[in-house]
């Protein structure tokens, strides 16, 4: 038995990481948590996580937070581990730390990859998020594909 994870099956739903020229088609479901989120920080608007989707008005340029490039390598380990296989949807905040917080799991097609999943995002590092020349904590939605081959 062969497992393997292609390097794109973690995307970021079919958006460039570089520079976002178009809305992400991510589901209904990232805004509501994107929107959780920052109420619960409760913190300065300068503090709180971008919302990609709803970018402050003025903003000229923005880059979505970049993954590491270990991050398949991970998932492929946990694959081989769990011997499962599925796709999951995450909502997450990448701060500028390059670290991540407030995993959530969005979208599931098999439950007992769930924390396998957000483990693995927990302990990941991506490269912050971009605006108008600096830093910014964003939250964003990644998909994942654990597979079995």
């Amino acid at each position: 038995m062969q497992f393997a994870v292609s390097a794109l099956s973690i995307v970021l739903a079919g958006v460039s990481p570089k520079f976002m020229t178009e809305r992400p088609n991510w589901p209904d479901s990232f805004n509501a948590y994107c929107d959780s989120i920052r109420a619960e920080l409760n913190t300065s608007p300068e503090g709180l996580p971008i919302n990609p989707l709803r970018l402050p008005s003025g903003a000229k340029f923005f880059t979505l937070p970049v993954v590491d490039e270990v991050l398949g390598q991970k998932i492929a380990a946990a694959s081989r581990r769990v011997s499962e296989q599925g796709t999951l949807g995450l909502g997450l905040v990448v701060n500028v730390n390059r670290r991540t917080d407030s995993v959530q799991v969005l979208e599931s097609t098999n439950p007992r990859l769930n924390s396998e999943a957000k483990r693995i995002m927990e302990t990941s590092k991506f490269t912050p998020a971009w605006l108008d020349g600096t830093f910014v904590s964003s939250c964003m939605f990644i998909k994942v594909t654990f597979k079995v081959i």
